[in-house]
């Protein structure tokens, strides 16, 4: 089996395998790529070679880079560890520690951290 995984250019895309549907991951930062898929292997989740097929959702990460902004217009309450969940119509923005997870539509999260998740 080969699996897609490009370490030598800016970016690094791999496929995952989970539960029948199909995860595709991308990150701009060799460092935080490296805790991504320790994280992922550590899930269990099943890398795959290029599928032929359009994935189910696409993760994109960075670190680093001006945090994604927070439209003020949203409904906001407070989550566990000290979190804020801002949601409102299809908006869903997360923030977590240094962390902001915004599910952009039903196939696209983006995870930005200010600086790398220890």
């Amino acid at each position: 089996m080969e699996v897609i995984q490009v370490f030598d250019r800016p970016a690094s895309q791999t496929f995952y395998s989970v539960a029948g549907r199909l995860l595709f991951t991308e990150c701009f930062i060799p460092e935080l790529r490296d805790l991504i898929v320790d994280l992922f292997s550590g899930w269990q989740l099943t890398p795959v070679s290029l599928p032929g097929r359009s994935p189910d959702i696409q993760i994109s990460f960075s670190c680093g880079e001006a945090q994604q902004s927070i439209p003020r217009d949203l409904e906001q309450f407070e989550i566990a560890e000290g979190g804020k969940c801002h949601t409102g119509g299809t908006e869903l923005y997360l923030e977590l520690g240094g962390a902001v997870v915004h599910l952009a539509n039903q196939n696209s999260v983006y995870v930005s951290f200010t600086e790398l998740p220890r």
